[in-house]
Protein backbone atom coordinates (compact mmCIF):
# COMPACT_ATOMS: atom_id res chain seq x y z
CA UNK A 1 0.00 0.00 0.00
CA UNK A 2 1.24 3.54 -0.62
CA UNK A 3 0.03 7.02 -2.05
CA UNK A 4 0.25 7.76 -5.22
CA UNK A 5 3.37 10.16 -4.40
CA UNK A 6 5.35 7.07 -2.78
CA UNK A 7 4.49 4.99 -5.90
CA UNK A 8 5.78 7.99 -8.70
CA UNK A 9 8.82 7.98 -6.68
CA UNK A 10 9.76 3.95 -7.03
CA UNK A 11 8.11 3.90 -10.34
CA UNK A 12 10.47 7.43 -11.40
CA UNK A 13 13.70 5.70 -9.79
CA UNK A 14 13.18 1.79 -11.33
CA UNK A 15 13.28 3.83 -15.02
CA UNK A 16 15.74 5.28 -14.72
CA UNK A 17 17.54 2.57 -13.43
CA UNK A 18 16.73 0.23 -16.34
CA UNK A 19 19.11 -0.55 -18.54
CA UNK A 20 19.56 0.29 -22.58
CA UNK A 21 19.28 -2.94 -23.70
CA UNK A 22 17.40 -6.48 -22.08
CA UNK A 23 18.21 -6.82 -18.79
CA UNK A 24 17.59 -10.57 -18.80
CA UNK A 25 18.00 -11.29 -22.98
CA UNK A 26 17.11 -14.27 -24.52
CA UNK A 27 19.83 -14.25 -26.42
CA UNK A 28 17.65 -14.04 -30.09
CA UNK A 29 17.63 -10.68 -31.02
CA UNK A 30 14.21 -10.67 -32.84
CA UNK A 31 12.74 -11.73 -29.88
CA UNK A 32 13.95 -9.92 -27.60
CA UNK A 33 13.27 -6.58 -29.30
CA UNK A 34 9.65 -7.85 -29.11
CA UNK A 35 9.52 -8.98 -25.28
CA UNK A 36 12.35 -7.04 -24.15
CA UNK A 37 14.00 -10.54 -22.79
CA UNK A 38 12.67 -12.49 -20.02
CA UNK A 39 11.32 -10.74 -16.77
CA UNK A 40 11.40 -11.86 -13.20
CA UNK A 41 7.84 -12.08 -11.66
CA UNK A 42 5.94 -12.98 -14.97
CA UNK A 43 5.02 -16.12 -16.83
CA UNK A 44 6.17 -16.92 -19.64
CA UNK A 45 4.22 -19.28 -21.57
CA UNK A 46 5.44 -20.72 -25.28
CA UNK A 47 2.99 -23.13 -27.08
CA UNK A 48 3.11 -24.98 -30.15
CA UNK A 49 1.86 -28.82 -31.39
CA UNK A 50 4.39 -31.86 -30.45
CA UNK A 51 7.32 -31.65 -32.81
CA UNK A 52 7.48 -28.16 -33.10
CA UNK A 53 10.61 -27.17 -31.21
CA UNK A 54 9.38 -25.49 -28.04
CA UNK A 55 11.81 -27.75 -26.08
CA UNK A 56 14.23 -26.69 -28.18
CA UNK A 57 13.50 -23.08 -28.36
CA UNK A 58 13.24 -23.01 -24.44
CA UNK A 59 16.50 -25.28 -23.64
CA UNK A 60 18.79 -22.58 -25.75
CA UNK A 61 17.06 -19.48 -24.09
CA UNK A 62 17.82 -21.46 -20.59
CA UNK A 63 21.25 -22.09 -21.86
CA UNK A 64 21.91 -18.62 -23.15
CA UNK A 65 20.53 -16.82 -19.83
CA UNK A 66 22.40 -19.15 -17.79
CA UNK A 67 25.52 -18.00 -19.10
CA UNK A 68 25.08 -14.86 -16.54
CA UNK A 69 22.09 -16.18 -14.13
CA UNK A 70 21.27 -18.91 -12.25
CA UNK A 71 18.29 -21.20 -14.21
CA UNK A 72 16.67 -24.50 -13.42
CA UNK A 73 14.92 -26.49 -15.91
CA UNK A 74 12.46 -28.81 -15.05
CA UNK A 75 11.51 -31.57 -17.56
CA UNK A 76 8.44 -33.91 -17.36
CA UNK A 77 9.26 -35.25 -20.82
CA UNK A 78 12.78 -35.48 -21.60
CA UNK A 79 15.90 -37.14 -19.46
CA UNK A 80 18.55 -34.50 -18.58
CA UNK A 81 20.79 -36.87 -19.95
CA UNK A 82 18.56 -36.54 -23.50
CA UNK A 83 18.71 -32.55 -23.44
CA UNK A 84 22.13 -32.11 -22.61
CA UNK A 85 23.09 -34.07 -25.81
CA UNK A 86 20.21 -31.67 -27.81
CA UNK A 87 22.44 -28.65 -25.79
CA UNK A 88 26.07 -30.43 -27.77
CA UNK A 89 23.47 -30.51 -30.99
CA UNK A 90 22.95 -26.52 -30.99
CA UNK A 91 26.53 -25.28 -29.37
CA UNK A 92 29.04 -27.86 -31.30
CA UNK A 93 27.12 -27.78 -34.63
CA UNK A 94 26.74 -31.62 -34.39
CA UNK A 95 24.08 -33.34 -36.53
CA UNK A 96 21.89 -34.43 -34.24
CA UNK A 97 20.92 -37.70 -36.39
CA UNK A 98 24.86 -38.61 -36.53
CA UNK A 99 25.10 -38.12 -32.27
CA UNK A 100 21.70 -40.31 -32.17
CA UNK A 101 23.84 -43.17 -34.01
CA UNK A 102 27.15 -42.49 -32.41
CA UNK A 103 29.00 -41.38 -35.78
CA UNK A 104 30.37 -38.36 -34.49
CA UNK A 105 33.96 -37.18 -36.78
CA UNK A 106 36.94 -36.31 -35.08
CA UNK A 107 36.81 -32.73 -35.04
CA UNK A 108 33.10 -32.98 -33.97
CA UNK A 109 34.86 -34.42 -30.80
CA UNK A 110 37.11 -31.81 -30.32
CA UNK A 111 34.24 -29.26 -30.18
CA UNK A 112 32.34 -31.40 -27.80
CA UNK A 113 35.56 -31.88 -25.76
CA UNK A 114 35.95 -28.08 -25.96
CA UNK A 115 32.30 -27.12 -24.74
CA UNK A 116 32.60 -29.00 -21.22
CA UNK A 117 34.94 -25.45 -20.48
CA UNK A 118 31.57 -23.65 -20.75
CA UNK A 119 29.54 -25.93 -19.45
CA UNK A 120 31.42 -25.55 -16.12
CA UNK A 121 30.68 -22.01 -15.89
CA UNK A 122 27.01 -22.09 -17.21
CA UNK A 123 24.53 -22.08 -13.69
CA UNK A 124 21.67 -24.28 -15.45
CA UNK A 125 20.10 -27.28 -13.36
CA UNK A 126 18.37 -29.59 -14.93
CA UNK A 127 15.36 -31.95 -12.94
CA UNK A 128 13.86 -34.77 -15.02
CA UNK A 129 12.68 -36.49 -11.95
CA UNK A 130 10.54 -34.13 -10.49
CA UNK A 131 7.00 -35.68 -9.51
CA UNK A 132 5.50 -31.87 -10.58
CA UNK A 133 4.29 -30.89 -7.51
CA UNK A 134 3.89 -27.10 -6.69
CA UNK A 135 5.62 -27.26 -3.34
CA UNK A 136 8.56 -29.38 -4.53
CA UNK A 137 8.67 -26.61 -7.46
CA UNK A 138 8.72 -23.76 -5.09
CA UNK A 139 10.91 -25.80 -2.83
CA UNK A 140 13.28 -26.09 -5.33
CA UNK A 141 13.43 -22.50 -5.93
CA UNK A 142 13.90 -21.26 -2.60
CA UNK A 143 16.54 -23.72 -1.68
CA UNK A 144 18.96 -22.89 -4.89
CA UNK A 145 17.91 -18.91 -5.36
CA UNK A 146 17.22 -19.49 -8.94
CA UNK A 147 16.79 -16.16 -11.17
CA UNK A 148 14.34 -18.12 -13.86
CA UNK A 149 12.28 -21.38 -13.97
CA UNK A 150 11.43 -23.50 -17.22
CA UNK A 151 8.86 -26.21 -16.88
CA UNK A 152 8.57 -28.29 -19.61
CA UNK A 153 5.73 -29.07 -20.46
CA UNK A 154 2.31 -28.27 -18.41
CA UNK A 155 0.46 -31.00 -20.09
CA UNK A 156 2.54 -33.45 -18.86
CA UNK A 157 1.73 -33.27 -15.37
CA UNK A 158 0.27 -35.79 -13.22
CA UNK A 159 -2.67 -35.13 -10.85
CA UNK A 160 -3.95 -36.53 -7.65
CA UNK A 161 -7.55 -38.21 -8.61
CA UNK A 162 -9.05 -36.34 -6.19
CA UNK A 163 -8.43 -33.06 -7.24
CA UNK A 164 -11.70 -34.05 -10.12
CA UNK A 165 -9.84 -33.79 -13.23
CA UNK A 166 -6.79 -32.65 -15.34
CA UNK A 167 -8.38 -29.10 -16.00
CA UNK A 168 -8.49 -28.34 -12.79
CA UNK A 169 -5.32 -30.04 -11.91
CA UNK A 170 -3.62 -27.58 -15.31
CA UNK A 171 -5.25 -24.56 -13.82
CA UNK A 172 -4.26 -24.33 -9.96
CA UNK A 173 -0.35 -25.77 -11.27
CA UNK A 174 -0.26 -22.56 -13.79
CA UNK A 175 -1.44 -20.14 -10.78
CA UNK A 176 0.75 -21.71 -8.42
CA UNK A 177 4.03 -21.00 -11.20
CA UNK A 178 2.94 -17.55 -11.56
CA UNK A 179 2.49 -16.79 -7.38
CA UNK A 180 6.00 -18.84 -7.46
CA UNK A 181 7.77 -16.42 -9.48
CA UNK A 182 6.34 -13.12 -7.68
CA UNK A 183 6.90 -14.68 -4.31
CA UNK A 184 10.33 -15.47 -5.09
CA UNK A 185 11.41 -12.95 -7.21
CA UNK A 186 12.28 -15.38 -10.23
CA UNK A 187 10.96 -15.58 -13.89
CA UNK A 188 9.14 -18.58 -15.01
CA UNK A 189 8.71 -20.23 -18.35
CA UNK A 190 6.27 -22.70 -18.81
CA UNK A 191 6.06 -24.88 -22.58
CA UNK A 192 2.41 -26.19 -23.42
CA UNK A 193 0.83 -28.25 -25.97
CA UNK A 194 -2.03 -26.36 -28.48
CA UNK A 195 -4.70 -28.73 -29.71
CA UNK A 196 -5.07 -29.78 -33.10
CA UNK A 197 -7.93 -27.36 -34.02
CA UNK A 198 -5.19 -25.54 -36.63
CA UNK A 199 -4.49 -28.31 -38.67
CA UNK A 200 -8.41 -27.96 -39.52
CA UNK A 201 -7.72 -23.94 -40.58
CA UNK A 202 -5.79 -22.66 -43.68
CA UNK A 203 -3.72 -20.83 -41.68
CA UNK A 204 -2.16 -23.32 -39.06
CA UNK A 205 -0.43 -20.36 -37.15
CA UNK A 206 -2.39 -21.42 -33.70
CA UNK A 207 -4.28 -18.77 -31.50
CA UNK A 208 -4.39 -18.58 -27.92
CA UNK A 209 -7.56 -20.55 -28.18
CA UNK A 210 -5.54 -23.61 -29.42
CA UNK A 211 -3.89 -23.87 -26.14
CA UNK A 212 -4.26 -26.86 -24.51
CA UNK A 213 -6.08 -28.28 -21.31
CA UNK A 214 -7.37 -24.90 -19.68
CA UNK A 215 -8.26 -21.22 -19.93
CA UNK A 216 -6.21 -20.29 -17.36
CA UNK A 217 -3.02 -20.62 -19.42
CA UNK A 218 -3.62 -17.47 -21.49
CA UNK A 219 -5.16 -15.71 -18.41
CA UNK A 220 -2.62 -16.04 -16.27
CA UNK A 221 0.32 -16.03 -18.28
CA UNK A 222 2.13 -12.14 -18.76
CA UNK A 223 3.24 -13.64 -22.25
CA UNK A 224 2.07 -16.06 -24.65
CA UNK A 225 4.54 -16.92 -27.60
CA UNK A 226 2.79 -19.33 -29.96
CA UNK A 227 5.17 -21.19 -32.02
CA UNK A 228 4.55 -22.91 -35.90
CA UNK A 229 7.50 -24.82 -38.41
CA UNK A 230 5.35 -24.76 -41.43
CA UNK A 231 8.05 -27.82 -43.25
CA UNK A 232 7.51 -29.96 -39.82
CA UNK A 233 4.41 -29.40 -40.00
CA UNK A 234 4.13 -30.47 -43.66
CA UNK A 235 6.81 -32.91 -43.68
CA UNK A 236 9.30 -30.81 -46.12
CA UNK A 237 6.59 -30.02 -48.72
CA UNK A 238 5.27 -25.69 -47.80
CA UNK A 239 7.53 -23.32 -46.86
CA UNK A 240 11.41 -23.06 -46.01
CA UNK A 241 13.11 -25.72 -43.68
CA UNK A 242 14.74 -22.66 -42.09
CA UNK A 243 11.88 -20.45 -41.35
CA UNK A 244 10.54 -20.76 -37.65
CA UNK A 245 7.53 -18.33 -36.95
CA UNK A 246 6.46 -17.41 -33.46
CA UNK A 247 3.23 -15.05 -32.40
CA UNK A 248 3.96 -12.73 -29.68
CA UNK A 249 -0.26 -13.92 -29.09
CA UNK A 250 -0.49 -11.88 -25.83
CA UNK A 251 2.12 -9.33 -24.06
CA UNK A 252 0.63 -7.69 -20.60
CA UNK A 253 3.09 -5.03 -21.02
CA UNK A 254 3.56 -4.56 -24.69
CA UNK A 255 2.27 -5.26 -28.11
CA UNK A 256 1.42 -8.38 -30.22
CA UNK A 257 3.57 -9.22 -33.26
CA UNK A 258 4.23 -12.05 -35.74
CA UNK A 259 8.16 -12.69 -35.69
CA UNK A 260 10.09 -15.47 -37.80
CA UNK A 261 13.27 -16.96 -36.76
CA UNK A 262 15.90 -19.64 -38.29
CA UNK A 263 15.39 -23.30 -37.05
CA UNK A 264 18.38 -25.21 -38.07
CA UNK A 265 16.54 -28.91 -37.55
CA UNK A 266 19.37 -31.12 -37.45
CA UNK A 267 21.19 -29.14 -34.55
CA UNK A 268 17.97 -28.26 -32.65
CA UNK A 269 19.10 -24.63 -32.72
CA UNK A 270 17.90 -20.83 -33.27
CA UNK A 271 19.09 -17.94 -34.78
Amino acid sequence: MGNLIEIYDNVIKDIRERPSTPRYPTGFDVLDEVIWGLHKRELLTIGARPGQGKTSLALQMAFNVAEKHKVLFISLEMSKEQLLERILNFTCEVDSYETRRGKIKKEEWSKIYDIKKILNTTDMIIIDSLGAKANEVEALVKSTKIDFVFFDFIQMLSYDIQIGSKVIAIEEFVKKLRDIAMQNNCGVVMLSQINRVPQERRDKMPLLIDLKGSGSIEETSDTVLLCYWEWGDTKGTKGKPNTYKISIAKQRHGFIKDIEMEFEAKYFRFK
